[in-house]
């Protein structure tokens, strides 16, 4: 997370998968947890030290993006946010995204390969 403004739910983060910076909106009704876990992201990100990677400034989210007619994402759309995958709410998302209209969002690299480690957790021997 590199910035958020609190009065118009917008900002900015850097998206380690994609290597890119991206703007985005909170939709109406994210769960207020989620937006305790921008603040103290982009609040960590303000007080790092120059040059210096602070893991508090990550945060794991849920979203949708408004892509270009070439493909480029150019707004994320976040329905939840939180310090890990599982401070995220399926449910609450899933609730988010049929209120405004989107049915599905494709979940990143590392959220796809923590379902693939949880998956191989459960396994019985």
């Amino acid at each position: 997370m590199t910035s958020y403004d609190g009065r118009n739910r917008s900002g900015r983060l850097f998206n380690f998968d994609e290597e890119q910076a991206y703007t985005f909106d909170l939709v109406a009704g994210t769960p207020r947890a989620s937006l305790i876990a921008i603040a103290d992201a982009a609040r960590a990100y303000a007080l790092r030290q120059q040059g210096q990677f602070d893991s508090e400034t990550e945060v794991v989210c849920a979203f949708t993006s408004i892509d270009a007619p070439d493909g480029r994402k150019k707004r994320l759309k976040i329905f939840a946010a939180g310090k890990d995958f599982e401070d995220i709410d399926v449910n609450e998302v899933l609730r988010l995204q049929r209120a405004a209209g989107q049915f599905s969002v494709a979940p990143s690299r590392r959220l796809v390969e923590k379902l693939q480690d949880d998956s191989e957790d459960d396994l019985l021997e």
